[in-house]
């Protein structure tokens, strides 16, 4: 009999609707329900999914169960001793997708498969397996536990980037920092060394990309200057709401004679 196969457009469209039912915001048919997950876009993998008391599942995302997909869920295999990552690793496909060797290989590497549905039937589940929850048991075969050294550091802020986008822009350590020198620059029209020292980010490529430019006494915005609003306009306001508590110390108004000083 013929795997009946679920359809999505896009990886980012399965990824939408399994971060929707895995969190409970999204019932799709189904009666929504709090879960104690979080979802971390593009933090490992495509998504990380963080359960209330810390344990991890990092997820790769394609619309076919296949070698590609199995390899980047490996993480080339190298890091699952020496470098931090989530307690389980999985990979979402659609269901009725991959072949008994596919299914097989993850198995024996360690990697859960999770399947999802578009548009399921009567009293079939969307998502399956559910995500483990605590004190699961892994006898059975499902969420077998990798036990790393470090789980995966977290970001301050969850990405407001769509999981499953191809080249997704990342909302990085480096990036936050990035997005509070902008947001010294939106609110004073101007920065300077001491306020990148403050931020503990690097100002040189500010300079060398053309991003700031230096001008009566301080540095400005540039021609170059990247949109770090339109890039990600969610978390810029919830760092710009907390500027008071990581805002730099205040600084007289740049003039020419103090040129060097500043800069």
């Amino acid at each position: 009999m013929k795997k009946r196969v679920a359809h999505f457009a896009s990886e980012a469209e399965m990824c939408t609707l399994f971060i929707g039912i895995a969190t409970g915001e999204v019932s799709n048919g189904y009666r929504a329900r709090a879960t104690g997950w979080k979802a971390y876009p593009e933090v490992w993998g495509d998504i990380l999914m963080v359960r209330e008391d810390g344990f991890q599942v990092g997820i790769e995302a394609k619309l076919r169960l296949n070698d590609d997909v199995i390899l980047q869920a490996m993480d080339g295999g190298t890091s699952y001793v020496t470098q931090p990552g989530p307690d389980c690793r999985a990979v979402l496909v659609p269901q009725g997708t991959g072949s008994a060797l596919h299914r097989v290989a993850c198995q024996r590497f360690g990697i859960q498969v999770i399947t999802i549905t578009a548009d399921p039937e009567p009293h079939q589940p969307l998502v399956y397996p559910e995500l483990p929850r605590p004190g699961h048991w892994t006898g059975d075969g499902m969420w077998p536990e990798m036990f790393p050294i470090e789980r995966v550091r977290l970001p301050d802020f969850i990405p407001d980037v769509v999981a499953g986008r191809p080249a997704p822009v990342q909302l990085t350590a480096w990036k936050i920092k990035a997005i509070k020198i902008a947001c010294i620059l939106e609110r004073r029209g101007w920065v300077c060394r001491q306020d990148f020292k403050h931020i503990q980010i690097d100002h040189r490529r500010f300079l060398d990309s053309g991003w700031l430019i230096a001008v009566d006494g301080a540095w400005r915005r540039g021609p170059a200057w990247p949109d770090f609003r339109m890039q990600h306009p969610r978390n810029f306001g919830e760092i710009d709401d907390l500027f008071d508590d990581w805002k730099p110390p205040e600084l007289p108004a740049p003039q020419q004679a103090t040129f060097g000083r500043l800069l």
